[in-house]
């Protein structure tokens, strides 16, 4: 696939990385811009994309220790619903 294909597809902003970038500068990009891919880019070259779900791979299996936060720490907290009075 082509860089002008994947512009196509998502439209004119293109967030990329490097593969030498570090995984926690990718997953921050990505958070920031609430995007769920970056595509990999070497010398002009398109060589790959880095999805969400492989960070969270990435997180998975370098992360299994006591000292990993818990969901608490980062969850998006729901807002209670409004309760309707009768």
């Amino acid at each position: 696939m082509k860089v002008s294909e994947i512009l196509q597809v998502k439209g004119n902003i293109l967030y990329t990385v490097t593969p030498d970038q570090p995984l926690l500068d990718a997953a921050n990009t990505m958070a920031e811009k609430d995007i769920g891919s970056l595509v990999v880019m070497e010398f002009g070259d398109l060589v790959g994309m880095l999805t969400f779900r492989e960070v969270l791979n990435a997180l998975q299996t370098r992360a299994r220790s006591a000292a990993a936060p818990c969901a608490s720490t980062w969850m998006t907290i729901r807002s209670p619903s409004p309760r309707i009075r009768k």
